[in-house]
């Protein structure tokens, strides 16, 4: 076999040398010799050889003494070295030989043609870590092979895109998109945050980072970005290297499971676990600024004659309407919850007075008990609502809970479509 394969052979053993150094020899190989470690250090110094064939056992050092300095010297990176060593050797101390760098161990005596195989193996390996190496870093990633999105950006602009980043925002062709601003794919209200993470040139210096951002089609369809950005060199000049990944699928799913997790599946309001985080960040903030809070149990009257008369079905749409008449009677900052059945919560952060809360109350009753058509019947049920105060009627969830509970009840009794505020003669 015609090659212009360099090999270097280390071995003080001057016949085994010669007898190695022949075969490689008569195989086409160009072949240089050396009998120490420094011998093989000053060789390669002046003629970087493809693959050294290095005895583990030399007059002067170990074997992978010489290869730690071959490897962690620039520009030897990739040279091959190949551990030929005539001496038993135990897993650790192959484990020591790869771990310093090493390619291969052959302990002698071996066949020539299983030599010759494995230099050969070892050969093609480094040929084809060669070519890649002198290719454009891009291909290095094996961009147009990959799922995600690879785009190089310099300037705020794109130097280079994927195919699979062409279709995932839906451009024509690459040409379409190189020389795009950055923002192009991103979600207006995600524009700022994706320029300044591209441009962060300190960051992009560092590790690898994931960040996600809400990312724009061209036809305005809107999906969910995964990005790892880094930095890479690229016709000479460092630019930013951004891989892209379309998880909307997975955002969709989370989202899902959150909904499930955190809000009543009939009415989209929080449920109870959701509700009891409300309350707790409410208790917290009222603590520390000193102000009073309220919580509203609110119970909707003759519900079950609705379910019972006109069906289940019937009830869910009376609900639904419910929560939505009961979100549009509150600030953005109250919080209303479906504890189940028709039961209700209302939780006020800011109390300033009772009279602007008795007046909510009255609001609420009014907005619940107007006329709701449901299958050509005019649906109308009022409510009974128990309101209980932080810190007057108790500190913590539970207390104002039960609080709001037993005031709920106070008003049910009175006659309903009532509120009424806790007493200690309550409870």
């Amino acid at each position: 076999m015609k090659s212009t394969t360099k090999i270097l052979v280390v071995e003080d053993n001057v016949r085994i040398l010669k007898d190695v150094a022949g075969l490689l020899r008569s195989s086409g190989y160009e072949v240089r010799e050396a009998a120490t470690g420094n011998e093989c250090l000053q060789i390669i110094a002046g003629d970087k050889p493809d693959i050294v064939l290095l005895d583990v056992y030399l007059p002067d050092t170990f074997g992978y003494d010489v290869c730690r300095q071959i490897k962690s010297t620039q520009g030897f990176e990739d040279v091959c070295v190949i551990y030929l060593s005539s001496s038993p050797a135990t897993d650790e101390m192959k484990i020591t030989g790869f771990d310093v760098g090493a390619d291969d161990y052959i302990i002698r005596p071996v066949s020539d043609k299983e030599l010759l195989a494995r230099i050969r193996s070892m050969e093609r390996i480094h040929k084809t870590e060669k070519k890649l190496r002198e290719s454009e870093e891009r291909y290095r990633i094996a961009i147009e092979c990959s799922n995600d999105g690879v785009a190089i950006i310099k300037n705020d602009r794109y130097r280079y895109v994927n195919q699979r980043f062409v279709k995932m925002f839906g451009f024509t062709d690459i040409k379409e998109a190189v020389g795009s601003h950055v923002n192009c794919i991103a979600h207006p209200d995600d524009r700022e945050r994706l320029a300044e993470e591209i441009g962060d040139w300190e960051r992009a210096l560092q590790d690898p980072r994931l960040y996600e951002f809400k990312g724009v089609r061209k036809d305005g369809t809107g999906l969910y970005i995964e990005a790892s950005i880094t930095h890479m060199t690229y016709d000479g000049e460092l630019v930013v290297l951004a891989l892209l990944r379309d998880v909307t699928e997975r955002k969709q799913a989370e989202e899902t499971i959150r909904e499930l997790a955190y809000y009543d599946a009939l009415t989209g309001l929080p449920n109870r676990i959701l509700l009891h985080d409300r309350l707790t960040m409410t208790l917290a903030q009222a603590q520390r600024t000193g102000r009073s809070s309220a919580v509203m149990m609110l119970d909707l009257d003759k519900f079950k004659e609705v379910n019972d008369t006109l069906g289940h079905a019937a009830g869910d749409i009376l609900l639904k309407a419910v929560a939505d008449r009961l979100t549009g009677a509150l600030r953005k900052h109250d919080t209303v919850s479906r504890l189940g059945g028709d039961e209700f919560i209302v939780v006020i952060p800011e109390v300033i007075n009772k009279d602007d809360l008795s007046m909510l109350a009255r609001k609420i009753l009014d907005v619940v008990r107007a006329p709701l058509a449901i299958d050509e019947h005019n649906v109308a049920v009022g409510s009974s609502i128990g309101i209980a105060l932080y810190p007057d009627d108790g500190t913590d969830i539970e207390t104002l809970m039960q609080h709001a509970d037993a005031a709920m009840y106070r008003a049910k009794q009175s006659g309903r479509n009532q509120y009424r505020y806790f007493m200690e003669d309550l409870s």
